[in-house]
């Protein structure tokens, strides 16, 4: 069985919580996002929603990471925002899908930081030689 570093991170909806998982390779590349969550019991779209989520993003952001550009991912996430679910309420995200997009901007925020944190020890690495 082969098994490959990841993150995950979750969010409160309406009907439960929502759990992304993004997987990458060994070298730190993105590899596939895995969508979960306790709300799939109560949702009536549930699971199914998940799973289209889950592979249109996952092909998106290969994609992205693919040509390097943050545009895609911007536009990804901004389609994804401000839709409300009719069991909406105070307290948690507004919809399914505005949640999965705060967990992809939490992911491209996490690989940033990562990136820039890899660069400033290589550039001190080097420096010292």
């Amino acid at each position: 069985m082969i098994t490959r570093p990841s993150i995950t991170f979750s969010r409160k909806v309406a009907c439960g919580h929502i759990y992304a998982t993004f997987a990458e390779f060994d070298n730190g590349t993105f590899h596939k996002l895995l969508l979960s969550g306790d709300m799939t019991k109560e949702a009536p779209c549930g699971s199914s929603v998940l799973w289209s989520f889950q592979k249109v993003l996952t092909f998106a952001l290969r994609r992205a990471f693919k040509e390097g550009g943050d545009t895609l991912d911007i536009g990804l996430i901004k389609h994804l925002q401000h839709h409300q679910c009719n069991r909406f309420h105070v307290g948690v995200d507004k919809s399914c899908s505005d949640a999965v997009s705060k967990l992809v901007k939490q992911y491209l925020d996490y690989v940033k930081k990562r990136e820039t944190k890899n660069k400033a020890e290589t550039k001190e690495t080097t420096e010292k030689k």
